[in-house]
């Protein structure tokens, strides 16, 4: 049997989630290990599944990924504890990874409980996603003793630091998020993989909870600058639902379908106004 590859840092989080927001989180993490000299690889989905990327609809963002990032075999919540076989280390990546809600069907696998006594275990830059912990007590003390084992815990919201510091009777740091770690030519050379282009002046609109409210803003902004907006929605969301949700139609209103995060990035760097209404799209 062949050897099995070793990493010095395994990243556990939400890269090959349908928001752009989290890909490109994601993505700074891996430039910075590359950049502090680490090997990685990113944790496979424990409730994921083998597939063939082929054969899905959408799956922009395990396609990314995978070309993108090392990637571990798939392993279920029971076997996780294997991945200490792989690593030295282990960072539980950025984003709402301790939303009780997002983290209840992982157990307790977002406090890093499958990685052993002697390994590194540090949380960058991660959320509660709420202003309080909404798990139950029973939930709250596996969940203190969990955070206590880790070597290092940073969050990046002052609200996740609190409810370490109240609920769990630990400290956080507060940092940035990962994406102004990130060295600006890294996001430049990922635009640089897609020929995507628009040849007028316009406005971006990244918009994660379509209403009429927002449409109004919009239509009223398209009048008033007389520029084009370009309106994207998450990569998974159903893009007809959602314009019917803002209740808008207007020639000068353009709604992009399926972008790549190659495609999101440069929407940013080259649009004129940013319309949003996501933590990741300020």
């Amino acid at each position: 049997m062949a050897e099995e590859k070793k990493y010095d840092v395994g990243i556990y989080g939400l890269w090959y989630g349908n928001n752009y927001g989290s890909m490109v989180t994601y993505y700074a993490l891996s430039k910075i290990m590359e950049k502090l000299g680490k090997s990685y690889a990113m944790l496979r989905n424990p409730l994921g599944r083998k597939i063939d990327l082929s054969t899905l609809r959408r799956s922009h963002p395990l396609r990314f990924g995978f070309a993108h990032y090392n990637v571990t075999d798939l392993l279920p919540l029971s076997r996780m504890k294997e991945h200490n076989n792989t690593f030295d280390a282990f960072l539980l990546g950025s984003d709402q990874m301790w939303n009780w809600y997002l983290s209840k069907p992982y157990g307790q696998s977002y406090f890093l409980d499958f990685v052993d006594d002697d390994k590194l275990k540090i949380a960058y830059a991660t959320s509660f996603g709420q202003e309080k912990y909404l798990g139950p007590a029973q939930d709250k003390v596996i969940t203190q003793v969990n955070l206590k084992r880790m070597d290092a815990i940073s969050v990046r919201d002052d609200f996740s630091k609190r409810i370490c510091q109240q609920d769990f009777g630990v400290e956080a740091e507060l940092v940035m998020d990962p994406v102004f770690l990130c060295d600006r030519v890294k996001y430049e050379e990922l635009i640089t993989e897609s020929d995507f282009k628009i040849n007028e002046k316009f406005i971006f609109a990244y918009i994660l909870d379509p209403n009429p409210q927002i449409g109004d803003v919009l239509l009223r902004v398209s009048k008033q600058t007389g520029m084009k907006i370009y309106v994207l929605f998450n990569e998974d969301d159903d893009l007809q639902r959602c314009k019917e949700r803002l209740g808008i139609q207007d020639e000068k209103i353009h709604f992009q379908e399926q972008a790549t995060l190659q495609e999101w990035l440069y929407m940013f760097r080259n649009c004129s106004y940013v319309l949003t209404d996501s933590f990741h799209g300020t």
